[in-house]
């Protein structure tokens, strides 16, 4: 009883943590400038937090897969450029028409898009440490920055792209805040949804745990790591536009060293640099004592229930864990993970469909799955 409270515990200040922190700092600067806690100074640094954020969304679909990448900086410098040269350029004499600015923005997002899409394609084709090949993409994307450029700002005319970093688009009002931070809203809403609800996340957290065992059990890893990395180049091409809002010109000097910010504010939220964790909001809830697991083996039906749910130290065990999505292989049940249970002393590899609605498995009874899986092989020796 005493060591499942002080897991609680544990879990408890893992997920807390980052808010404390946070409130922590807040307090500081709040007893040091009482000014501080004014509600149009939060706003300022919500919209403040809007570029580091939106970055960071793409960032967390990176690290989890087991990947990094140190261009973003670079990339968000290249699409302010991109999109001031479009509004540039294209505008006519009495100002960019209303759909002129979408159009820049989106030009803005396919080009880091298509960066990133580089870099994943080496990463995947040739198989180069991702650090190696997104140092590379970061002194490129910003050569070419500086070069569609010509090494100066780009200014643009007047459009309402400079409205969405606002701090206070309505003076006043206590719940106007800048677009920008809305779209943040709905770009994490988005992204959790899809780390916890579809396959295309699942497969993300296990190719990020294991990707030997990730391609045994069927999941494509290399389209998987590319599709990632597009989407962290969409994200980022965002981040750039709101970039390009705060400074209402491109710039391809922005940005510089950003990507750090970006990569640490995912491991404060609880990322992890090894891959396989990590998550919009940490709320994912472990298997604990009355769940059951069901599995497969053979074609065969099984269920063990967890009796004594405990920390698992999967080395000690000889057993190799991964999880991944396929909804759709038992009716009953809104999603089904794969998991591989390698036993070295049977000299046997069993693959089992577990089936339960958590986006990660690590708290579990590898006893009870053993004992359950030693008897099936005994019958089936007799």
């Amino acid at each position: 009883m005493k060591k499942s409270w002080k897991k609680r515990l544990t879990y408890g200040l893992n997920l807390a943590g980052p808010f404390l922190g946070l409130i922590l700092v807040y307090l500081v600067f709040l007893a040091l400038a009482p000014a501080f806690s004014s509600v149009y100074n939060t706003k300022t640094i919500l919209t403040q937090a809007v570029i580091i954020g939106i970055g960071a969304l793409g960032m967390t679909l990176v690290i989890i897969s087991g990947g990094i990448d140190l261009s973003a900086g670079s990339l968000i410098a290249l699409g302010t450029v991109i999109t001031g040269l479009v509004l540039r350029d294209m505008s006519p004499v009495d100002g960019p028409s209303i759909g002129l600015p979408l159009v820049a923005a989106l030009a803005a997002v396919a080009v880091c898009a298509f960066c990133a899409f580089i870099s994943g394609t080496i990463i995947v084709g040739l198989r180069i440490v991702p650090f190696i090949v997104t140092l590379g993409m970061m002194q490129i994307a910003r050569g070419v920055a500086k070069g569609l450029a010509d090494q100066t700002m780009v200014n643009t005319p007047r459009n309402w792209l400079e409205n969405l970093m606002i701090v206070e688009p309505t003076r006043g009002v206590w719940y106007s805040v800048a677009p920008a931070v809305w779209i943040m809203v709905l770009l994490a809403a988005l992204m959790f949804v899809v780390l916890r609800y579809t396959v295309f996340g699942r497969h993300i957290y296990a190719v990020g745990s294991n990707d030997d065992t990730a391609r045994l059990c069927g999941v494509r890893v290399g389209l998987t790591r590319l599709a990632v990395f597009i989407c962290y180049g969409a994200l980022v091409g965002v981040a750039s536009v709101m970039q390009y809002s705060n400074l209402t010109l491109g710039d391809p000097t922005a940005a510089e060293g950003m990507e750090l910010d970006i990569i640490a504010a995912v491991v404060i939220g609880g990322g992890s640099l090894s891959g396989g964790e990590g998550s919009v909001v940490d709320l994912d809830r472990k298997l604990g004592v009355g769940d059951v697991l069901h599995f497969e083996v053979a074609g065969q039906r099984y269920s063990a229930p967890i009796t004594n749910v405990r920390a698992v130290q999967w080395d000690s065990f000889n057993v190799n864990f991964f999880a991944a999505a396929a909804p759709g292989l038992l009716d009953d049940a809104p999603a089904t993970y794969i998991t591989s249970f390698y036993l070295p002393s049977e000299q046997s590899a069993l693959v089992g469909q577990l089936v339960r609605e958590f986006p990660s498995v690590t708290l579990i009874d590898v006893n009870a799955i053993l004992d359950t899986v030693r008897g099936i092989m005994e019958q089936g020796a007799r």
